[in-house]
């Protein structure tokens, strides 16, 4: 419910701040001269707290899940530990890879919504083409903020990743636990661990942990890549097997 709120929040204060703006810019006689510049600063507040309303749902699902692997011996099937040198080798490739993937899909998504926008006003019969700068300013808007939120995020996955001394992974049937900070869910409301494989890897040999995500858009699947130690490698199948049981067991439910 918290993060549908959020959402929401996201859409009205966003198209808040730019009406907001449209109001300021060219004021209109029949207007308080009070309304753009108070209805700017509302939504400009209400856009803020949604963010960081959503910020707080994160790190509190994150810190929970930490402290269910943590906690709970029963379902921790391995804990490794790594070379520093290897891990940073490998986590280097690895984020450079997600952050190409991040900020592509960021001007992929603001350049399709430019298009709309733009297309919409075209094809509008009282269309204006005054009315673009409305367009772009929403844009920018849209991008700033995107990436700022982009770089941040990023920021402290690396930091994460590459400044521990001693690299270790926790993996449970509920996630992994990343150097006992970064979390990834394998069993949530909306997450489903649905695969588990051996694969290869910038050099490495990895574990491929296939999540399946539902929302009310449909299911998604992503991959997660966990690389596995030298010293670790015999202990390999019995990782498998323990969750491949897991699986089975959570699809008979």
């Amino acid at each position: 419910m918290r993060v549908v709120l959020s959402s929401l929040g996201l859409i009205f204060g966003l198209s808040g701040v730019i009406i907001g703006i449209v109001i300021i810019l060219h004021p209109k006689p029949f207007i308080s001269p009070y309304f753009g510049p108070l209805l700017l600063s509302a939504s400009s507040v209400m856009f803020g707290y949604a963010i960081w309303s959503l910020y707080i749902w994160s790190k509190n699902q994150q810190e929970d899940l930490k402290n269910r692997i943590l906690s709970d011996s029963s379902q921790l099937i391995a804990h490794w530990h790594y070379n520093a040198n290897r891990w940073r080798q490998f986590s280097e490739l690895a984020l450079k890879k997600g952050r190409k993937a991040t900020f592509l899909g960021l001007w992929i998504f603001g350049a399709i919504l430019l298009l709309i926008t733009v297309l919409v006003m075209y094809f509008n019969s009282q269309f204006r083409w005054s009315a673009l700068q409305y367009a772009f300013i929403g844009f920018i808007i849209f991008m700033a903020l995107g990436y700022l939120l982009a770089t941040q995020h990023q920021n402290r996955k690396r930091r994460i990743f590459l400044e521990s001394i001693k690299p270790e992974v926790h993996l449970s049937t509920y996630g992994a636990l990343i150097n006992r900070e970064w979390t990834l869910p394998f069993k949530q409301s909306n997450v489903d661990l649905i695969q588990v494989d051996k694969v290869h890897l910038h050099q490495e040999t990895c574990l491929c942990f296939t999540v399946k995500i539902s929302s009310g858009e449909g299911d998604a699947l992503k991959k997660h890549h966990i690389p596995v130690p030298q010293n670790e490698m015999e202990h390999l199948p019995k990782v498998l097997e323990a969750f491949q049981e897991s699986i089975s067991i959570t699809q008979q439910k």
